[in-house]
């Protein structure tokens, strides 16, 4: 009888002081995607929330001009393990990749990126259409001398290298 009392005065005292939960171990530091960023996408200056808390006393030289390792969500942390200093590209087996030279384009280099499509022109014939940009090589993080890495199928590629890339203009295709 006395194992009762015991039992249920334990039950009782259970009951009245519930477990606490254990602290969570914060993660590492990082910053927060505003967007998708997929993978091999150049972190630039509107790419990620350089204000967030979990991200405080993170230099953002460590981020610009880096390339994201994987897809981060948007809204997803980013550290700098996430990072890598080049494009990791990889295009599938019936595709080509080939350099578009962007030179002092200072305005597609900050529009271009992972998941682009671009349209190409020659003259005012379109040559390509709808190419998807599997990332940007640049020198430096410094965006001076970048070229964007299309992928072609065989027939693109024999079209594009018929032609003069600096001589061609570049449309920003539909996402």
């Amino acid at each position: 009888m006395l194992w009762l009392v015991f039992l249920v005065a334990g039950s009782w005292w259970l009951h009245c002081h519930p477990a606490k939960e254990m602290p969570r171990k914060p993660g590492p530091p990082a910053f927060t995607a505003k967007h998708v960023l997929p993978e091999n996408y150049r972190i630039g200056k509107a790419d990620l929330d350089w204000i967030s808390e979990s991200g405080k006393g993170l230099p953002q030289q460590d981020f610009l001009g880096k390339y994201t390792a994987k897809k981060v969500a948007a809204g997803g942390a980013v550290t700098v393990e996430d990072l890598r200093t080049q494009p990791a590209i990889e295009s599938a087996a019936d595709r080509e990749t080939a350099l578009l030279p962007l030179n002092d384009h200072h305005d597609l280099i900050e529009v271009l990126n992972a998941g682009s499509k671009v349209n190409l022109f020659d003259d005012n014939h379109l040559l390509l259409q709808q190419v998807p940009i599997l990332g940007l090589k640049c020198d430096s993080p410094e965006e001076s001398n970048c070229a964007a890495i299309m992928e072609l199928n065989r027939n693109e590629a024999q079209l594009y290298a018929h032609s003069t890339p600096g001589k061609l203009r570049v449309v920003l295709g539909k996402p």
